[in-house]
């Protein structure tokens, strides 16, 4: 819990001006559609210079967001991989032509058989991980500049609609809450195992690369059995404070001030537009 009170405590001051968190999970959520929406590199390219104007205006440190990316670095490895091998060269070519990223470069590598490594199918599968990447940084940003509270509470705002259809929106406003707020946990409890692999020699800076690859691979073991030991005592700390959704909590819903309105209408229009005018 301390842990928490200090992520909340950074969150406070994260902003050089606060923003609402519900304009700021608006604007994530439009991000989100937007970047999936877009088929070409000089769009998506576009959506990479917003996130990263934005990220320039706040005081989160761009290395604190970049190690969010080390437990997702084998699903974007994979989602590269996976693009560029190719079994039937014709038939993927067509693939290629109507997939995201296309840049018609026609340039193929046999491996060994019919497998074949090509550079449309490694320019398609980067820009895939390039979306996953850009989405997981935009809600990365928005867990490290707002608090569990407000977290919870925008959501709740966002789903209201929904009780009156019986959706238990505060079970699900507390379980977005901790996914979102476990993105930073996580990228502590990586550091922390980073740690201790260096005082054990571990060779993340070895030469070749499969010795690196084997080195952050023993990250992953201690990192996953504390997050679950993390999520167990959560769950004992929520159930020894006799937590319920079925009794109504008090909550503090933040006020929308001129700027947000201004902050939203812009920003969603450049997005949109971006989107609708480049594709």
């Amino acid at each position: 819990m301390i842990q928490a009170n200090a992520l909340d405590s950074n969150a406070n001051s994260a902003l050089n001006f606060k923003v609402n968190t519900q304009v700021k999970l608006l604007l994530a959520c439009v991000f989100f559609i937007c970047v999936f929406v877009c088929k070409n590199w000089p769009t998506i390219l576009i959506y990479t210079a917003i996130l990263l104007i934005i990220n320039l205006t706040s005081k989160v440190k761009f290395s604190h967001l970049v190690k969010i990316f080390i437990p997702i670095v084998f699903i974007l490895l994979f989602t590269i991989v996976i693009q560029s091998i190719s079994i039937n060269i014709e038939i993927d070519s067509l693939r290629y032509q109507n997939s995201c990223g296309y840049l018609a470069l026609n340039q193929n590598l046999c491996l060994f058989g019919n497998f074949y490594l090509t550079l449309d199918g490694f320019i398609c599968g980067c820009f895939f991980a390039l979306r996953i990447a850009l989405v997981t940084f935009a809600f990365a940003y928005v867990s490290y500049t707002s608090s569990n509270v407000e977290i919870r509470d925008a959501i709740v705002r966002f789903c209201m609609p929904l009780k009156k259809l019986g959706v238990p929106i505060d079970n699900f406003a507390m379980i977005m809450t901790l996914a979102i707020r476990f993105i930073p946990i996580i990228e502590n409890e990586i550091k922390q195992a980073y740690a201790a692999q260096i005082c054990r020699l571990g060779q993340f800076k070895a030469k070749g690369l499969k010795r690196k690859v084997m080195a952050y691979g023993k990250l992953v073991n201690p990192v996953a059995m504390h997050l679950v030991s993390y999520c167990d005592d959560l769950s004992c700390a929520m159930e020894c404070r006799c937590y319920s959704t079925q009794t109504r909590r008090s909550s503090y819903f933040q006020k929308w001030d001129v700027a947000d309105f201004i902050i939203l209408l812009l920003l969603c229009v450049l997005m949109i537009g971006v989107c609708v005018f480049y594709g």
